[in-house]
């Protein structure tokens, strides 16, 4: 099904139970990033929280940083339902090599995670 991006095929085998969530990570892994990106990003959407442990995810971040997809990498972070661990951010930073523009990413995401839990430890003090 990957390999002929047959998507909707996809989807209606694994609304059906027919399809294993480790059959969706298999297929993620075997599409051609840059030529399938909506193949890409429905498989995401299939590799629901409850079936893909979040440390998967983490490594599908890492490794779109290394290699230079920043479409991947905007839809494996958009999916997340709670912030990258910081030291995933950091794994994926040095991944990204001289990657200009997967670093200023990578580097806003840190920037914006630190400033959100310093916000939010500050308003805990001031609740007291």
């Amino acid at each position: 099904m990957v390999k002929c991006n047959n998507v909707e095929m996809m989807q209606l085998l694994y609304d059906e139970k027919r399809t294993h969530p480790d059959a969706l990570i298999r297929a993620f892994l075997k599409a051609p990033h840059g030529e399938r990106i909506r193949l890409v990003k429905d498989t995401i959407k299939l590799l629901t929280v409850e079936h893909v442990p979040r440390e998967f995810m983490h490594k599908l971040f890492v490794a779109a940083a290394h290699h230079g997809q920043m479409a991947i990498l905007e839809i494996v972070y958009e999916s997340q339902l709670a912030d990258l661990p910081l030291n995933v951010l950091k794994y994926a930073l040095d991944a990204a090599g001289a990657n200009a523009k997967i670093e200023k990413f990578i580097r806003k995401l840190v920037c914006d995670q630190v400033f959100k839990n310093l916000l939010r430890k500050y308003l805990l003090l001031s609740e007291r």
